[in-house]
């Protein structure tokens, strides 16, 4: 950027540091910093017009155009003049109701918001109140806006002031619709721009006695005739040529051999024929309407259209030297051949005459009257073809302006008023300036001295409106830099101005030369010359380049074709050539001049001396004569109307929303003559503050009586302000000559003054600051003092008159409080026994009404509990009522289901003592026995070893409970088949319980029997599965008791007759058919139940006068021991009795001791006696599988192994080691051997053994009496009469 807005933060020394408006920082030297204009007070405020600045300065300006735009207010006023910042977007800021805003406000108090339409309304204002007619001045880049702001004028007066329409086109639809054909014809895609206007306009808006619009006159300026031929790259031709490609008709195609824009040289050199903002075909039928609005004959547009054409066919065109003569021409190939015939044929002239005029030309021998043919070389030929073609252009389009004018103008008064809008091009300097942009910053030069002159005269209006002297203020105009272009040379001491010097060149012909105009510019302007011009300056390196120094800046300008620019000549061949023409429009374009009579022409019409005859007839005839001759008058009619300005400003070059280029933006201000504005306001007083501002930011720096009568309003700000700058002016603050107060403002010379009185206002802040510091310092350490004084003494009264009331106010609320709380506790208390009464009468109504009273009242608690109790109570009683009704009809109904539910609601309830209750209880109890005795009946019908042992009790209870008897019937008939079954399988079970061995014997017997038979009814299929397996769980038991005791008797050399002799003999006991015995049993009830009293002892005690008591049951040792053995054996194979989870467990396959060999079975029954159950089964580690062999082998040499001490049974374990899955062996702890003999002589044995060996020795004192043995001999016997 060019300018930023800065705030100073640290200054030290040589350096100081500022603070941008962005954010960032920046150091600089403080010199240079000292250097830079001040910002004002009024930077961060939103300026409507600039002019209201207290600095005014190029920066401040930038800056607030730049805020501005990014808010979308693209308008700013400096002064008179308005700012307008191209936004590249459309905005909601215009339309009929935007225009009715700024028509109504006018004159009203409030100035309106900067915008082209109050601009627009205050010079149509002007002009209506009697001020003379109006101009509004429109300049500014290429891009900047101008066609556009052009037409919101336009559109503004249209609005206002044209005249309703009666169904058919006014003169105001007339004037809108001639920009849609002027920018058609005119208008241009540019490297800047993509409707960019190649000519100036100036346009003259009539209005009648009724300020209403009666007509319009258009001029226009220097068109850019060079772009038809030839364009920078990336540009475009003039619209109108491909908006005829894009939108013909067929027919018109045909007719005019139109083709694509590629194919036409004067179009496809550029590499740009389409734009993406403009629509060629949707303008070609814009612009043939306004033709019709503009009342264009049908022939006329057909002679547009057809000129047209052929310019686009002239320029493929091509020339070449016939049979190398270098110095002729002739048209190229066929396809050159066909192009000109298509340009002979639309312009409707013979093919030889357009050729022979391109490729010679007429000249006149000196001191002859005959004029004779020149041929042309290839080059001139061409320069002869873009010459027709640009001359055909620029006529046309001169004669359409002025046609336009005809319609727009056929109704217009003579002495009408007007206002007039300039849209012209504004100041250029590119890489490369030439001739063209000589006169474009000529004429922005002459537009700038008459700005300059207005707004001096603002400027000295404004200070004799003020009462400011000004008789001594001056400013340096641009009038020198304008007399070097445009001078004559005819007043004493001026030179020739540059645009005399080139007509001159063009004067001589063919000798006139871009140098000989070179050095006649030198020569009157140098510095060496008589008439020096400090706006001249020659380039020392190039003589072709001179610069001039312009208003916005030196521009330096290359000579090369100032002279051929400037000529703007047509071949006289190429004028006759053209007046053959049938097309009417083409003949009208190229008539003579009335100057040009016959005494003037040669044969054949031509002017005598050929075509140099012809530029000596027209010496005038040059395109800065002309440029000059309408500048000339557009300042005349400038002069005659009361200006309106806007500058128009590109914000960026990418044509981009919300990007503000600084340093662009400030050359276009620049060249739009803005700043000289500000170095006019410099000139005289450049800060200007109005009373009141400067009054109330200043009034502190006079004494305290003015600022008390200024705070007060007792003197007027005028005079406030006075006295201030008196007082600064005094006290060395400010000079005198450098203010002035005026009528509504204070007016300061500089930024220095300004910046001195902040300083003066700075160090009286200062002072005042200190003083009320001082001052508040002492007030807030009385007010502290007095205040704690106060405080404390309002503290004690306010106690003491709040203790009499609290006092006096307690008594009487204790006294209300108490009389209500009685009143209200008698009633809660009169309540609360009515509704318990009622609770335990159960009165359902009683206790509802209590309910009610309570209810809408403030209760106590206690209230609040009983009223929660009775209405608890009150739901239960109705769930009771409703369970009661719903048990008896479910006793209607026997629902089983709803039944239990209910009974089961109606225990938690408490209801078990209600009568229904116990009904259902009962009825329940009686259904589900009914069901379940009926089940295990029909279980027993379907497989008679289930519940056989139970099935008589089952039989008598569902007699009881009322199961039919004919059901009943079946199954004791299936009950008596199976009883001798049951009884055998119950005499294998009691001799394994109670290891009886005969018992054992004889069910084994009976067992085989049955399941011979019960096999073959199984295959005959007359039994179940169940039948062919009968007792097998019993028998494989049996087997096995049977194994371990002949196993004892091996070990201990006794034999089963031996074993049994002290059992008693009973042969009287006998049943029919099957023989049952009690005699050999070892388990006696008795002894089963010292074993588990053993086994469950919980205390060392316990389980030592249990094992006592069983030693005095069995009466030796010997029984003893047997008796834990036997115990262990039907704890083991019992399963039906002990292993109750799983009483139908199969026995292993192999009939072996659950995996273990029997005589490690026995082994593990004798051993560790001290724990009664030893789990079998399972597989074994290989360490046990060893041992249990090597056991085998000593067993097999007749090694047995020891017997531990009895004593032992009594210890407690304490570890466990496993032999694989369930596998379990309790190990007791080793005790010494003086605990063992302790132990055996407590239990009356003496003696000593080994009780880690497994050798057993034998004695007299563990051997049988004579009694036992005579008894064991007996049952032998017994034993073996039932055997047979």
């Amino acid at each position: 950027d060019a300018w930023r807005a800065a705030r100073v933060v640290k200054a030290e020394g040589e350096q100081t540091r500022l603070e941008l408006d962005d954010g960032s920082s920046l150091q600089m030297a403080t010199a240079e910093a000292q250097k830079l204009d001040l910002c004002g007070v009024s930077m961060n405020l939103d300026m409507e017009n600039l002019v209201d600045l207290d600095a005014f300065s190029e920066g401040s300006i930038l800056h607030h155009v730049r805020k501005r735009y990014y808010q979308d207010k693209i308008y700013t006023y400096v002064g008179s003049i308005l700012v307008a910042v191209n936004p590249f977007q459309r905005i909601d800021i215009y339309g009929s109701s935007v225009v009715k805003h700024y028509k109504n406000s006018v004159n009203s108090s409030e100035p309106p918001a900067p915008h082209v339409y109050a601009l627009s309304a205050d010079a149509y204002d002007h002009m209506v109140s009697g001020q003379g007619n109006q101009s509004v001045l429109i300049s500014g880049e290429s891009g900047a806006g101008k066609t556009e702001t052009a037409k919101k004028v336009l559109n503004y007066l249209m609005e206002v002031a044209g005249s309703p329409g009666s169904g058919k086109k006014t003169i105001a639809d007339q004037i809108m619709e001639s920009n849609p054909v002027l920018e058609s014809f005119g208008n241009a895609k540019t490297l800047r721009n993509d409707n960019s206007s190649r000519f100036g306009k100036w346009m003259e808006v009539n209005f009648n006695s009724r300020n209403k619009i009666s007509g319009c006159r258009i001029v226009n300026y220097l068109l850019e005739k060079s772009r038809v031929t030839q364009q920078t790259p990336m540009e475009r031709n003039y619209h109108v040529f491909y908006m005829l490609l894009a939108g013909a008709d067929p027919a018109l195609r045909s007719k005019l051999h139109l083709a694509s824009p590629d194919e036409f040289a004067f179009l496809n050199k550029s590499g740009c024929t389409m734009v993406k903002s403009w629509d060629d075909e949707e303008e070609w039928a814009a612009m043939n309407e306004a033709f019709k609005t503009l009342q264009f004959s049908k022939e006329e547009v057909e002679d547009i259209y057809s000129i047209l054409a052929a310019i686009l066919h002239l320029g493929n065109v091509e020339f070449e030297a016939p049979d190398g003569n270098t110095d002729a021409s002739k048209v190229s190939n066929d396809s050159a051949v066909k192009s000109l015939a298509k340009v002979s044929a639309i312009l409707k002239v013979k093919a030889g005459d357009v050729e022979a005029s391109m490729v010679q030309k007429l000249s006149q021998m000196k001191g002859r009257a005959s004029v004779i043919a020149v041929k042309l070389t290839v080059a001139a030929a061409m320069s002869m073809r873009d010459a027709l073609a640009k001359a055909l252009y620029g006529r046309m389009f001169d004669w359409l302006v002025v046609r336009v004018n005809d319609t727009l103008n056929s109704a217009s008064d003579n002495d009408s008023r007007h206002v007039g809008v300039l849209d012209i091009f504004g100041f250029e300097v590119f890489a490369h300036n030439s001739f063209e942009q000589l006169c474009i910053n000529y004429a922005n030069e002459k537009l700038q001295w008459h700005f300059n002159d207005f707004i001096f005269n603002e400027e000295m209006k404004m200070y004799k409106s003020e009462g400011v002297p000004c008789e001594s203020m001056t400013f340096k105009d641009n009038q020198e830099c304008l007399a070097m272009i445009e001078a004559t040379g005819r007043n004493n001491g001026e030179g020739v101005g540059l645009l005399k010097l080139i007509d001159e060149q063009n004067n001589l012909g063919t000798s006139g030369t871009d140098a000989k105009f070179a050095a006649a510019a030198n020569q009157n302007h140098g510095k060496d010359s008589k008439t020096p011009n400090a706006y001249f300056e020659k380039n020392k390196t190039n003589p072709a380049m001179f610069s001039v120094g312009h208003f916005a800046g030196p521009v330096e300008y290359d000579i090369a074709g100032f002279v051929e620019k400037n000529a703007d000549s047509t071949s006289e061949s190429l004028e006759g050539m053209a007046r053959t023409s049938e097309i009417k429009l083409v003949q009208k374009l190229f008539e003579r001049p009335p100057t040009e009579g016959p005494s003037a022409t040669g044969p054949r019409g031509t002017p005598r001396g050929g075509d140099k005859g012809r530029k000596t007839a027209n010496k005038a005839k040059t395109i800065g004569s002309q440029f000059q001759n309408q500048l000339t008058s557009l300042m005349t009619s400038l002069k005659s109307t009361m200006p309106h300005f806007i500058r128009c400003v590109k914000a960026n070059h990418e044509k981009v929303p919300h990007k503000f280029d600084g340093k662009l933006c400030l050359d276009q201000l620049k060249y739009a003559g803005l700043f000289e504005a500000i170095r006019i306001r410099k000139a005289g007083y450049s800060y200007r503050i109005p009373h009141d501002g400067f009054a109330r930011r200043f009034a502190i720096t006079g004494n305290n009586q003015l600022l008390k009568l200024y705070i007060h309003k007792k003197m007027k700000p005028m005079d406030v302000c006075r006295r201030i700058l008196e007082n600064a002016t005094e006290q060395g603050v400010i000079a005198r000559k450098n203010w002035e107060v005026g009528k509504s403002r204070v007016f300061l010379k500089g930024a220095s003054d300004k910046a001195d009185m902040e300083e003066f206002r700075e160090s009286k802040c200062h002072d005042m600051a200190s003083k009320i510091a001082s001052v508040l310092r002492m007030f807030m350490v009385r007010k502290k003092v007095f205040k704690e004084k106060f405080e404390r003494k309002a503290r004690e009264a306010k106690i003491r008159m709040q203790n009499e009331k609290n006092g006096a106010a307690a008594i009487i609320c204790q006294t209300a409080f108490r009389g209500h709380f009685i009143r209200k506790r008698s009633r809660d208390l009169k309540l609360i026994v009515q509704l318990k009464i009622s609770m335990r009468s159960q009165d359902e109504e009683k206790i509802k009404d209590a309910i009610v009273a309570f209810e809408g009242r403030r209760i106590s608690s206690m209230a609040e509990n009983v009223l929660y109790e009775a209405k608890k109570f009150l739901m239960e009683m109705k769930e009771r009522q409703k369970i009661l009704y719903d048990i008896k009809v479910a006793l209607e109904t026997e629902q089983l289901g709803d039944l239990q539910d209910l009974v089961e609601r109606a225990e938690m309830l408490g209801m078990g003592n209600e009568t229904a209750v116990v009904d259902a209880f009962l009825m329940v109890s009686r259904i589900q026995e009914k069901r379940n005795v009926h089940r295990k009946l029909l279980d027993f019908l379907e497989d008679d070893s289930q519940h056989s042992e139970s099935i008589q009790e089952l039989v008598d209870s569902a007699r009881d409970l009322g199961i039919a008897e004919r059901f009943l019937t079946k199954v004791e008939v299936a009950y008596k088949e199976v009883a001798p079954k049951l009884q055998v399988r119950q005499m294998l079970r009691s001799g394994v319980e109670e290891v009886n061995y005969n018992k054992i014997k004889e069910g084994l017997e009976q067992a085989e029997i049955m399941t011979k038979q019960m096999s073959e009814e199984y295959d005959q299929g007359l039994r179940s599965k169940a039948y062919k397996d009968f007792c097998i769980v019993e028998k494989a038991a049996a087997r096995r008791v049977m194994k371990m005791l002949l196993l004892e008797a091996d070990l201990t050399k006794r034999s089963m007759d031996d074993l049994m002799l002290d059992l008693k003999t009973d042969d009287d006991d006998e049943e029919e058919g099957i023989i049952i015995s009690e005699e050999g049993s070892r388990l006696t009830t008795e002894k089963v139940k010292l074993c588990e009293s053993i086994a469950n002892a919980e205390t060392p005690i316990l389980k030592e006068d249990a094992r006592e008591e069983l030693m005095r049951e069995c009466g030796s040792r010997r029984e003893f021991d047997e008796t834990v053995r036997s115990y262990k054996w039907g704890k083991i194979f019992a399963s039906w009795k002990y292993d109750s989870d799983n009483p139908a467990k199969q026995p292993d396959e192999d009939e072996s001791f659950f995996g273990l060999h029997p005589a490690d079975a026995y082994e593990r029954s004798i051993v560790n006696q001290n724990a009664i159950i030893v789990q079998l089964g399972g597989g074994r580690t290989e360490e046990e599988k060893k041992q249990d062999d090597e056991r085998e082998v000593d067993l097999r040499r007749g090694l047995k192994p020891t017997q531990k001490s009895s004593a032992s049974l009594m210890q407690t374990p304490t570890k466990k080691r496993y032999y694989g899955a369930g596998d379990t062996l309790v190990v007791p702890t080793r005790k010494t051997e003086k605990q063992i003999r302790k132990e055996k002589l407590d239990m009356g044995m003496g003696g000593s053994r080994n009780v880690t060996g497994y050798e057993m020795r034998s004695s007299s004192r563990v051997g049988m009496s004579g009694d036992m043995k005579k008894m064991l001999k007996s049952r032998q016997r017994v034993m073996k009469k039932k055997m047979g």
